[in-house]
This record gives structure tokens, C-alpha cells and sequence, in this order.
């Protein structure tokens, strides 16, 4: 009886597919029963039976499992949120119509998807919100309260973007400034500085701020205002004498702060004396910075030509190579530091041999 078994057990997977009513089932059950074996006697017969059988239970399982993978009722349109409503770039339309009431729902359905948690999604947003421009400002500089830091940080960029558009999102970026995420507060710092001279003043007063990275970040975004940042200079030079707190973070305070002196360039001339004596600070990073800044500040910078020029014997490679770089942006006037750069012309290194080369040639070209 194993053949009629395994007919048997065809019939069941028949009927988990639900494709027959019982009348029918029975039937087949019968059929197949009415051979004590199950099929024909004969080798012909059993061939020719189970042929049959086959053809008749691949029609079973076919129409039955028709029925049951029929699809559920699609999701209503109720469920779904609500920028899947309509493609993306409608939303940008609403954004930019006429009407205040849509526009303002669309821009708040837009700067919902930063918090999306898909990738794809929250760059979508940003992509819409740069679009939309500065009547975005507004929603993006509600984020700063969101929870998320990854919110936070995305708004002060999306701001950043914006240039002097976002002027009205000083304030806002301020406060980003003081966040407790480090790589927001510099977020919002360099978005200030892309703003430009109307945020010098809120630059200013945060170099006051007790946290040694804050003040860190504006020197740094001052730098990248530029000459516009005039007003800030005191400060700055107030900064590069920095002991508020641990070593390693005062050295960062004063390297920032020449960093963003340089970044002003020859109008941050008051602040050459401090930063000829950072020439003698035990950070080589602070040694470098100082040394850049006075190159920046050009030939106004003279009066550091003396430091600069002991400064090409320090064992600091990159501070060598700063102090070489400066004395040609100070020119003619650094004559006296010709012999010292002509003895670099024999250095190991390649990159000091050029520099010298180039810095003895902008101190002769007026001299000559």
C-alpha cells in the first residue's frame, strides 16, 4: 500500500492549499483507493495511472494555491505618513507657492524627514531644504531643541549652506554654538562664519564662553569671516595669552586664536608682539600656528623677522618649514634672514630646500 499512501499524502497538500470542497476531496480519495495497490497491475498500467494521477493533482495544487495567495487589501492611505502623500518635489512647489498656510505645512513636512531614521529619507530632506532656500530658516532653527544630536548637527550645516541668507538664524546657531556635542558646536560655529560680518558680534561675546572648546571653535570661524572680522582682533590677541584651564586646552585656546588672527591677515597687525612670543610656546602646534599668522600678516609683521629667523633652527619640521614660509611673505624687509635661509638650501629635507629657495628669492626681488 506505499504507493497509495504517497497519493494520499498528495491529497493533503492539496487541501492545505484550500483549493477543494470536500465533495470533490472524497472523490479523488475514492478514485485512488479503488486499486489494492494504489495504481495498474502491469508495468504499462502503473505507468499510465501514475501519469493521471499526476496530471490531476498538478491541477488540484494549481487552482488551489490560486485561492489562497490571493493579495490582502492593500494599505489604506490613511496609514501612510505624510510626505509619502505626494512625490517630493510637489512638497517643494507647496514650499515656494503663494500660500503661507501650505507653504508652512509642506516646509514642516519636509524638515520632518531629518529625523527619519532611513538614510535615503533624511537626505532627501536635505536635498528639498536646500532647494527651499531661506524660507526654510525658520523650521531649521526650531531643531535645535530636537533631542537628537545628528538633528542638530544637520540643521547648523543645512544653515551653514545658506551664506548671509540666514542671518536671522544668528541667535539659534549662537546657542548651537554652546551644545554639548562638540562636532555641533562646530557645526554651528562654521555656519556662523559662513553667514559673515553680521555674525562677528555673536563671535565676539562667545570667545567669552567658559568652555574651552566653544571659544576654540569661533577663533577658528572668526578666521574664516576674514578681513570683515576686524572687530574681533582684541579678543583674539586677548586669547593667545590663554591659562584658563589645563595645559592641553589652553594650547588649543592659543592656537585657535592665531589660526583666526592669520585668517583676518594684515589688519590683525596690532597682535603682532603676542604672536612673536607664542614663536617660543612648548606646543609645536601653537608654534606653527603663530608663525602662519604673522606670514599672513604679511610685511607688517617685521618686527617678529629676529624670532622667525631662530625659529628656522627648531626640531619641529612643520614649524621650520612655517617660520621659512613667513619670512618670504614678509619680503625685502627680512633681508637679514638671507644667510640662515641660504644654509636651509643644504637641508635633508626636500620640502625645506624648496622653501627656502622660494622665500630667498621673494627677499631679493625688490633688493635687487
Amino acid at each position: 500500500m506505499r504507493n497509495v499512501s504517497v497519493g494520499r499524502q498528495g491529497l493533503f497538500m492539496a487541501q492545505s492549499c484550500g483549493a477543494e470542497d470536500r465533495a470533490t476531496k472524497q472523490e479523488h480519495r475514492e478514485t485512488v483507493e479503488k486499486s489494492p495497490i494504489g495504481f495498474g497491475e502491469t508495468p504499462k498500467q502503473k505507468e499510465r495511472d501514475m501519469r493521471l494521477f499526476a496530471v490531476l493533482l498538478l491541477t488540484i495544487l494549481v487552482s488551489g494555491c490560486r485561492e489562497a495567495k490571493q493579495e490582502p487589501a492593500s494599505t489604506s492611505h490613511d496609514n501612510k505618513t505624510a510626505h509619502q502623500e505626494k512625490p517630493l518635489f510637489d512638497w517643494i512647489a507647496q514650499a515656494k507657492g503663494d500660500d503661507p498656510t501650505l507653504r508652512q505645512k509642506a516646509i514642516f513636512t519636509i524638515t520632518e524627514l531629518l529625523k527619519n531614521e532611513n538614510q535615503q529619507i533624511r537626505g532627501q530632506g536635505e536635498f528639498a531644504l536646500r532647494s527651499i532656500g531661506p524660507a526654510a530658516v525658520p523650521a531649521l532653527t526650531e531643531l535645535r531643541y530636537d533631542k537628537d544630536w545628528h538633528v542638530r548637527d544637520t540643521a547648523a550645516r543645512l544653515l551653514g549652506t545658506m551664506g548671509p541668507r540666514a542671518k536671522t538664524a544668528i541667535p539659534a546657531l549662537s546657542e548651537l554654538v554652546k551644545d554639548k556635542n562638540e562636532r555641533v558646536q562646530r557645526q554651528a560655529a562654521l555656519a556662523l562664519a559662513s553667514i559673515g560680518p553680521a555674525s562677528v558680534p555673536a563671535l565676539t561675546e562667545l570667545l567669552n564662553d567658559k568652555d574651552w572648546h566653544v571659544r576654540s571653535e569661533v577663533a577658528h570661524a572668526l578666521g574664516k569671516v576674514g578681513p570683515e572680522a576686524k572687530p574681533a582682533i582684541p579678543a583674539l590677541a586677548k586669547l593667545l595669552k590663554d591659562n584658563s584651564g589645563a595645559a592641553a586646552t589652553c594650547d588649543q585656546v592659543r592656537g585657535a586664536a592665531a589660526w583666526g588672527l592669520g585668517g583676518i591677515g594684515p589688519e590683525a597687525k596690532m597682535a603682532t608682539p603676542s604672536l612673536t612670543d607664542l614663536l617660543q610656546d612648548k606646543n609645536g602646534a601653537v608654534r606653527l600656528a603663530a608663525a602662519w599668522a604673522l606670514g599672513k600678516i604679511g610685511p607688517e609683521a617685521k618686527t617678529a623677522i629676529p624670532a622667525l629667523t631662530e625659529l628656522l633652527k627648531d626640531k619641529n619640521r612643520e614649524v621650520r618649514d612655517a617660520a621659512v614660509w613667513t619670512l618670504g611673505k614678509i619680503g625685502p624687509e627680512a633681508k637679514t634672514a638671507v644667510p640662515a635661509l641660504t644654509e636651509l638650501l643644504k637641508d635633508k629635507d626636500e620640502k625645506i630646500r624648496r622653501g627656502a629657495s622660494q622665500a630667498l628669492d621673494d627677499i631679493n626681488k625688490e633688493t635687487k
